[in-house]
């Protein structure tokens, strides 16, 4: 195939590298450029066309299967949980932006990844072999005031992340912590302390002082 306004540099590096070297610049691929520029903004009707209807009916077919598979399609009680969803949304994006999917091939894909995760949690719940083999095991990383630092750096898990999971349930100091719990689905579970009698009494009788209080002010206002 002839060349089209080649143009020929010869740079000669024998000074610094003892060798020659031609550089041959093709103004022939100019269009090619010019139309993957064009390409970067649009490229036609056709292929947003084909989102429009590939999506649509890609997301009606999965909130059919969705219904019928359950809410537990889409909880993340566990990591096989979170791979299926992360790998549902890979498919439906294939789906959706390459043009080499059919439509079935996406709902066919959808359909085996929901199945397949029904089918394992169903075994899971008969079976506590298959449930153990599937599912990690929760670990304790704070218990009663001590840090469990094995734990925590078997788990990869700082005293700084626990110290946010606290603030996450609304608790500000490790003293209001009977216990924190790395839960199956990687996240942290934060059990606080349950009161005593003596501070659950000591408690009632402050709020009854506090109540006898504004009801003597609310009393003196009104008169």
């Amino acid at each position: 195939m002839p060349i089209i306004g080649a143009i020929h540099f010869n740079l000669n590096f024998e000074r610094s590298f003892g060798i020659s070297k031609e550089v041959i610049w093709d103004a022939s691929k100019e269009n090619e450029f010019k139309g993957v520029e064009q390409m970067i903004f649009f490229t036609s009707w056709d292929s947003l066309i084909r989102i429009l209807v590939i999506g649509l009916l890609s997301y009606l077919g999965l909130i059919m299967m969705l219904k019928f598979s359950g809410n537990r399609t889409l909880s993340q009680m566990n990591s096989f949980d979170f791979i299926i969803t992360i790998a549902m949304g890979s498919t439906f994006s294939s789906g959706l932006l390459d043009k080499n999917v059919a439509f079935a091939d996406t709902i066919t894909a959808l359909f085996l990844l929901i199945f397949m995760q029904y089918l394992i949690t169903k075994a899971t719940v008969k079976s506590k072999k298959f449930d153990k083999l599937i599912k990690a095991d929760p670990v304790l990383l704070y218990h009663r005031g001590e840090f469990i630092q094995e734990a925590m750096n078997n788990e990869r898990v700082s005293e700084d992340e626990i110290l946010a999971s606290l603030r996450e349930n609304g608790l500000s100091t490790f003293s209001q912590v009977e216990a924190v719990v790395l839960e199956t689905n990687g996240k942290l579970s934060t059990i606080p302390k349950q009161l005593s009698s003596e501070q659950l009494l000591k408690n009632e009788k402050s709020y009854k002082d506090a109540f006898f209080t504004l009801n003597g002010v609310f009393t003196a206002l009104i008169q």
